[in-house]
């Protein structure tokens, strides 16, 4: 009788593993072939030509109406009008294929000619006052601006799918897997402006975006610090309560853009509104340019179409506008558009902690390492009795496998695999475990908003009768391991809360220490910040809970190695960034050394410091109100 050289459970994983290694191959030659990218790019112009033919109806829905009304008060116009109505039905009457050449350029032929007849509508009724005045065509007016405006947008969008697909499937080793599978170049719309553009350019600049740093940027100074917070608080409570975004832009002009060009523009780098939502709202004013515009996102376009947005523009900005009143303008549209948002039913504002999840290339990385070592642990436990070398091939197999059918990435199945390798390998039973890092910057950690569907790192608090301030300082300090007990033990806490309590003997305001080994695992899944993870603390420890709104929390996130200061509103303007990072500074080179109660001490006396020269003892109205005990979270 024959022996097997391997034992039982060897023999099973090394079938299973001669089973596995033929699936990564195919796998990896397919992803390497650009299969999956092929289908997504497909997909991507599937879509935007959706986005175009919808557009497109959405104007020739309009006509009738538009037809309709000029004719109640320039029936003379007889020609223009039977113009309008005979290039809508031929319009209408094309069956058009986006996939063949012929008839797309049928189809775009005959969609120029009815915007052309469209135009020499409008020129007509310039010379109508009466039909000008009328509040039903200056609706559709509006209407069809705003339409032409989105056919630019998707046409736009199309155009650049189709040159990314088409030149992703020319390019090697693609084109093997297009011609195998069948995949052809997409013809594409044509320019009508070809002669002008085969010429050089003028050297013209765009005008700048700015960064977006707040629910208001004013890059003019017209508004002044008390205007500017008010609509700041509005947009927020508005995110709050409905989880839309509300952002206003201040510019002093957007040439050599129109304004709908450069409004575009801002909302799709700036990503108003959440994703998959596009419950974002975008009001500009070019000042010197004496333009406005309202830009609803796709989610919002039901509740604020253009019509609505331009009664808006002509009934509160523009009145105010003419009498220099920028500001009594602004806050009247945007007070009228958060009633018209409230009024809109839209998903439940997510919590800090989701709407942080950012999308991309990190959310792949982050899954890898997610799958390599989930999988490396299962296999691990079940072939627990195969020879540790044998086992680590199984684990990192098995990992890069998974990773690649839920990531579709070659290199992304790579890093699973080597983590689920290494994982496979341990010994023992499978645990967490937690290393030292590297050092953080110090970097100044104050608030700010940020793009890609909503508000980002550091805004107001929306509820509890306060709010943070955005004041404060980041930094990172090394432990060999995220434990509170080990980093401060019950002495240490002791020193500490001594600490709070002889500093706070000295000024009016509030000092309050947390200190969290690591973020549960919800939060870590969606990418929580420390600064987030402070600002959460600050709301939840009623750190803002003051008279004088003059709170500070010092927070500590070991796994991270993170140092956060927040600062409620009442030190705003008081106490400046570069004083709060000089505490953070001395802190982080504290606690680098083998006395981390010390350097905390002598932070919080930094802090109290900084308190006392603003809110003296003598101020002092609820003495001791918030606890003087450090608090440990998690």
């Amino acid at each position: 009788m024959a022996c097997s050289a391997l034992s039982p459970p060897g023999a099973l994983a090394m079938r299973l593993l001669t089973r596995l290694i033929p699936l990564l191959l195919l796998a990896s030659l397919l992803s390497g072939c650009g299969y999956n990218a092929i289908q997504q790019k497909d997909e991507a112009v599937k879509a935007s030509w959706s986005e175009v033919l919808n557009q497109y109806k959405r104007r020739a829905d309009l006509v009738p109406n538009l037809v309709q009304t000029v004719k109640g008060f320039a029936s003379q116009e007889e020609r223009v009008l039977t113009e309008v109505t005979n290039a809508r039905s031929r319009v209408g009457q094309i069956n058009v294929n986006a996939d063949d050449e012929a008839s797309l350029k049928q189809f775009q032929q005959a969609q120029g000619e009815l915007g052309s007849a469209l135009s020499r509508l409008l020129v007509v009724t310039e010379n109508y006052p009466v039909l000008k005045s009328d509040q039903n065509f200056r609706d559709l007016q509006a209407q069809l601006e705003g339409t032409e405006n989105r056919i630019t947008v998707a046409r736009g969008r199309y155009i650049q799918q189709v040159q990314d697909y088409n030149t992703y499937i020319r390019s090697f080793p693609q084109l093997i897997t297009a011609k195998i599978f069948g995949y052809q170049p997409k013809p594409n719309f044509t320019v009508e402006n070809e002669a002008q553009i085969s010429n050089a350019p003028a050297a013209q600049t765009l005008a700048p975006i700015p960064a977006l740093d707040s629910p208001v940027v004013d890059t003019t100074g017209t508004l002044d610090a008390a205007q500017k917070q008010a609509l700041v608080e509005q947009a927020l409570d508005l995110q709050q309560r409905k989880g839309s975004q509300m952002q206003v832009l201040v510019v002093p002009t957007t040439q050599p853009e129109d304004i709908a060009q450069y409004t575009t523009r801002v909302f799709d780098q700036w990503q108003i509104g959440r994703k998959g939502v596009d419950d974002g709202v975008l009001l500009v004013v070019a000042k010197d340019d004496r333009r406005v515009r309202i830009e609803p996102g796709y989610g919002l376009e039901g509740a604020i179409p253009d019509a609505i947005a331009n009664r808006v523009i002509q009934e509160y900005l523009v009145p105010r506008f003419r009498a220099n009143d920028y500001a009594g303008g602004i806050t009247d549209a945007t007070a009228m558009l958060v009633k018209i948002i409230d009024g809109e039913p839209l998903p439940a504002p997510v919590s800090s902690q989701q709407g942080r999840a950012s999308e991309g290339g990190g959310d792949t990385w982050f899954l890898a390492l997610f799958i390599g070592v989930f999988a490396g642990s299962i296999l691990r436990g079940v072939f627990s009795r195969v020879p540790r070398p044998l086992r680590g091939l199984l684990g990192g197999a098995g990992a890069a496998v998974a990773a690649f059918l839920f990531t579709s990435t070659l290199l992304a199945s790579g890093l699973a695999g080597v983590v689920g390798l290494v994982v496979a390998m341990l010994s023992g039973h499978p645990g967490r475990f937690a290393g030292g890092g590297g050092w953080g910057g110090g970097s100044w950690g104050g608030g700010g908003f940020g793009g890609g569907g909503g508000f980002g790192g550091g805004g107001g608090w929306g509820g509890g009768g306060g709010r943070s301030g955005g004041g404060g300082a980041s930094g990172g300090w090394h432990l060999f391991s995220p434990s509170v007990r080990r980093a401060f033990p019950p002495a240490a806490l002791q020193a500490i809360t001594e600490a709070i309590a002889a500093g706070e003997q000295r000024h009016g305001g509030q000092v309050m220490f947390a200190v969290e080994a690591d973020l549960p695992l919800h939060a870590l899944w969606h990418k929580v910040t420390p600064r987030q993870a402070a600002e959460h603390a600050f709301a939840r420890l009623r750190t803002w809970d003051t008279a004088h709104n003059n709170g500070v929390l010092i927070y500590l996130l070991l796994a991270d190695h993170a140092i956060e200061i927040v600062a409620d509103r009442g030190l705003q303007g008081r106490v400046a960034p570069e004083q709060w990072q000089r505490v953070c500074t001395h802190l982080r080179e504290g606690l680098r050394g083998s006395q981390p109660v010390a350097a905390l001490r002598d932070a919080i006396d930094e802090v109290s410091s900084l308190l006392e020269g603003h809110f003296p003892a003598s101020a002092r109205s609820d003495q001791n109100g918030l606890p003087d005990t450090p608090q440990i979270l998690g």
